[in-house]
């Protein structure tokens, strides 16, 4: 499924596969001052865990994160959200 939608001089355009979904964002040059980048949540329908989730960002603020390949008390790689980490920018 391919969705392009704009609202003045900001258009996004998403492409969504099997278990992914590309999302590309764009805005206008001035716009972008102070952006530190995009929160991403999606409803979750059916089974147990229904509601709304943050998607899993990436990247970091290093200011906030030093070490985001630290792995947490029980070894495991630690997980950041988008709403606490904003990914990506316009």
């Amino acid at each position: 499924m391919r969705v392009a939608k704009s609202k003045g001089d900001f258009r996004v355009k998403a492409i969504a596969g099997t278990h992914t979904v590309l999302i590309a964002l764009d805005c206008a040059e001035e716009r972008r001052h102070g952006l530190m980048g995009f929160a991403f949540r999606r409803d979750v329908v059916g089974g147990k865990n229904t509601g709304p989730k943050w998607l899993r960002s990436l990247k970091v603020f290093k200011s906030v994160v030093p070490d985001p390949r630290a792995l947490n008390a029980e070894g495991k790689e630690i997980r950041f959200s988008t709403w606490e980490h904003p990914t990506g920018h316009c």
